[in-house]
């Protein structure tokens, strides 16, 4: 949109490339294995070997958070996930080496992974910089005054290069989503903190990490419906008003990483260091527990009491999903597997199998820990068979109570087998006499992280293929015909099943055909004039849906209902009638079933007014925010006619303007353009049904025109009378742009220059 606002990002540019399907299933393996890769050259610079970073890698790759929202059409996550961890390994690989020239690379893969998907990204920037400081300053030594000023002039680089890189979408979301913003969904205090924490991982479903998918997979899933508690409004359990739960996505890491984990820092503490190279693993090992456990209860949210200092800070409470902390915890797990699985290939090649064998008993301890609460899982379950399925059945769940329970047992049954196989291969291979097929017990190991992660990431796979959402359907062939004279909303309760299906078409099928579609749908930050506009029709959403030009309604029968009863007679009219039928895996509209199942309604709102309209009276107010308040309070009047009359925001003369009478003919129309043949009786003004921004430019027979605010937040032009084109463009500064464009040539170089280096001072050694 005008070079300005086009996110330069790697998942971006692959949609643009691969086109919208390819981009949801060619892409998605794509993205699944850039990660795999990135995440085996960031291990390897902690100086582990390549077998440990082959298996943490595979971790990183499967594991719940990089494996199931790509599956969901999210791969910005994944790319951020591998741009992150190519930041920790440029660090890890500036302290190693003292080399400035890492840092300014290290910062700018984190600019990268800011520009994928910003929210996760400046979470993953919080870590970074925590970790930073933690594994640059762990030792004494680091506090004099010259080592310490190198470091903090590498974290100044560092900062540096990861804003340049970041700073199209930092300016962005600083123009769109912090000035001028109302954080939140309400003024309440309690209120906005129930809702930036809706999406908190219970501290029960911890398990769920584990021994995957206990509390199911997702929503879509038939087979593995989601019963946990992500997503519930707060109080739904008194009110059972909005969200039951809601999740989409899964973050398993597994149980055979955890058990190499668990038996990495029993040997940690059995074992006295020997050497320097043993002092600094201990460091980084603590280090690393230290921000995986802090990152885990973040992830909690709302359930963990100390969320709130997080939630404090500036523009975090805007971030809605605590559960996004389970990203940094993910990476930070992978590097702990990471040291686990390379100190247990060392102490094979130590060849001390008797030291090795007391090692594993003394964590047989914490070790049959976890499969004994499976074990008392399912001794629960099974006793309490019939109360687990009645509870969710009361729930709502339905006939989908009887799988959540089978895959509740199912999945503590998988963890005390995956476990007790891993153990034993991890036994055999440390016990036995080294040099007898060790890549073998490895390799057992890698298939076992590949079988347990895979098994879990299936139910995300919901099988519904977006190209067959692009399929003709009545629904799209209506709206196609109509595509000019209004805005398309969608209506219905989160509590109603069909809840999802809406969602599901909202993000493909009328997203990918570029309606004008009207749903913020659970905006973290809401513009402040928005928030206005909305409080003030509050108690009367008539008026709002004819000034925004809302015509079309696709609703649930609960929702046609609720409309034909609260609505004057002939405010509505059906002019569709469809169901949803099953076609190549997803569920499309179709009118062929008999009338009795076209239970969803595509109603016309009659007093919808148009898009673009020629104003007969218009009344000036001063460009204050008392006049915005003044043009509030007269729009929110019965006796406000917004069809025949229109408030025109002045900060100085007002402009000569007669009553605009006449006819507009929409040439084209675009969501950054709008072109328009124009025939006006006398000079008016055109009033356009989009937000006011100065970005937005207007010509009159390709000459510059003046664009003034209308309405309080929409858009006008004064046209001369006569027939005349008048073209709207949304034309940013180009500046961000550009800084993004030189952000990551530097940081090309920056990658590259060291390995030219490299080569020269081999060549020179020859």
């Amino acid at each position: 949109i005008g070079g300005g606002t086009a996110q330069i990002a790697l998942c971006t540019l692959l949609e643009s490339v691969l086109g919208p399907h390819h981009y949801r299933r060619e892409g998605v393996l794509l993205a699944i294995w850039l990660t795999g890769l990135a995440g085996y050259w960031a291990f390897r610079q902690f100086a582990v070997s390549a077998w440990a970073s082959f298996l943490a890698a595979l971790l990183l790759m499967l594991c719940g958070s990089n494996l199931t929202f790509p599956m969901n059409g999210l791969l910005g996550r994944a790319f951020t996930l591998a741009f992150a961890a190519l930041s920790i390994g440029l660090m890890e690989r500036g302290r190693r080496t003292g080399r400035w020239l890492h840092y300014p690379a290290a910062g700018g893969m984190l600019g990268l992974a800011i520009s994928e998907t910003p929210d996760v990204g400046i979470i993953f920037a919080l870590c970074c910089a925590g970790y930073f400081f933690l594994s640059h300053f762990s030792d004494p030594l680091d506090w004099q005054w010259k080592p310490a000023l190198k470091k903090i002039s590498g974290f100044a680089l560092y900062v540096v290069a990861s804003g340049v890189v970041a700073w199209q979408i930092v300016g962005i979301m600083f123009a769109t989503q912090i000035e001028g913003m109302v954080q939140g969904a309400s003024e309440n205090k309690q209120e906005k903190y129930d809702w930036a924490t809706q999406w908190s991982l219970p501290v029960v479903e911890t398990w769920s990490l584990f021994a995957a998918d206990y509390h199911g997979a997702s929503n879509r899933s038939a087979q593995k419906p989601y019963w946990g508690g992500i997503g519930r409004n707060a109080g739904w359990e008194r009110t059972h008003q909005g969200f039951r739960n809601f999740r989409l996505a899964g973050y398993a890491v597994g149980a055979i990483p955890l058990l190499f984990i668990i038996v990495f820092y029993a040997y940690l503490l059995r074992h006295k260091p020997v050497d320097a190279a043993d002092i600094a693993l201990r460091k980084q090992a603590w280090i690393l527990l230290f921000f995986a456990v802090v990152f885990l209860m973040l992830s909690w949210g709302r359930h963990f009491p100390l969320y709130r200092l997080v939630y404090a800070l500036p523009y975090m409470g805007t971030i809605r999903n605590p559960d996004k902390w389970l990203g940094p915890f993910t990476l930070f797990f992978s590097i702990m597997f990471t040291l686990a699985a390379d100190t247990m290939i060392r102490l094979r090649a130590a060849g001390k199998p008797d030291a090795n064998a007391a090692l594993l008993r003394s964590s047989l301890k914490v070790l049959l820990v976890i499969p004994g609460i499976a074990a008392l899982g399912i001794f629960t379950l099974v006793s309490s068979k019939e109360g687990f399925i009645k509870k969710l059945m009361a729930e709502g769940y339905g006939e989908a109570a009887q799988f959540a329970w089978q895959n509740a047992l199912g999945a503590n049954l998988q963890l005390i087998v995956v476990l007790t196989l891993a153990f034993l291969v991890l036994r055999h291979f440390l016990c036995k006499p080294s040099g007898k097929f060790p890549a073998l017990w490895l390799g057992l190991i890698g298939l076992g992280i590949a079988v347990e992660l895979c098994k879990a990431g299936l139910p995300y796979a919901n099988g519904v293929t977006y190209k067959a959402g692009l399929q003709p359907n009545p629904l799209t062939a209506y709206l196609d015909q109509h595509r000019t004279d209004g805005r398309l909303k969608l209506m219905s309760s989160p509590r109603e099943p069909l809840a999802n299906l809406f969602n599901n078409w909202r993000l493909t099928m009328l997203m990918a055909k570029g309606y004008n579609l009207f749903d913020p749908v659970s905006v973290s930050r809401m513009p402040a004039d928005y928030q206005a506009l909305f409080d003030a029709f509050n108690s009367n959403p008539v008026r709002l849906w004819q000034l925004g030009a809302m015509r079309y309604f696709i609703c649930t029968p609960n929702m046609v209902g609720q409309l034909m009863k609260q609505m004057p007679e002939g405010a509505f009219k059906e002019v569709l009638a469809f169901g949803a039928a099953p076609v190549d895996g997803t569920y499309l509209p179709t009118t062929n079933m008999p009338a009795d199942q076209r239970y969803l309604k595509l109603l016309e709102f009659a007093g919808a007014l148009p898009m673009f309209r020629l104003v007969p009276k218009v009344t000036v107010l001063p460009e204050t925010p008392e006049g915005g308040k003044e043009a509030l309070k007269r729009m929110a009047d019965p006796a406000f006619d917004p069809a025949s009359e229109a408030l025109l925001h002045v900060s100085g003369a007002p402009p000569a303007c007669e009553d605009g009478t006449g006819a507009v003919q929409v040439i084209g129309e675009e969501p950054a353009s709008a072109t328009l043949r124009v025939s006006a009786d006398q000079k008016g003004l055109l009033l356009r049904a989009v937000n006011y921004h100065p970005d937005w430019k207007v010509t009159i027979d390709n000459r510059p025109a003046a664009l003034w605010r209308v309405n309080f937040m929409f858009q006008g032009v004064i046209v001369p009378a006569g027939l005349h084109q008048v073209a709207f463009s949304f034309e940013p500064s180009q500046t961000p742009f550009l800084i993004a464009i030189l952000g990551r040539i530097l940081l090309m170089g920056l990658v590259v220059l060291p390995v030219l280096r490299k080569r020269d001072e081999t060549a020179a050694e020859v």
